[in-house]
């Protein structure tokens, strides 16, 4: 629900952070998309052990998906 957008200049990466609130369980998002096309997104769960996946950006065609 809340969405906040940061660039860190010094390090070339930005940090995309929201939260989701599911019934009686909240989940912190964050994705930190790195100037080498890696990125890092982990969930923070209320009732569930943390979770986290690393991987690389990829550019998506709309033609593709015709």
């Amino acid at each position: 629900k809340d969405l906040n957008i940061s660039k860190n200049d010094r390090k070339g990466n930005y940090t995309i952070n929201f939260d989701i609130k599911e019934n009686t369980e909240y989940f912190d998002i964050t994705l930190t998309l790195y100037s080498n096309q890696r990125a890092i997104i982990s969930i923070t769960s209320s009732h569930r052990n943390p979770i986290s996946y690393r991987g690389v950006v990829n550019k998506i065609s709309l033609h593709e998906h015709k």
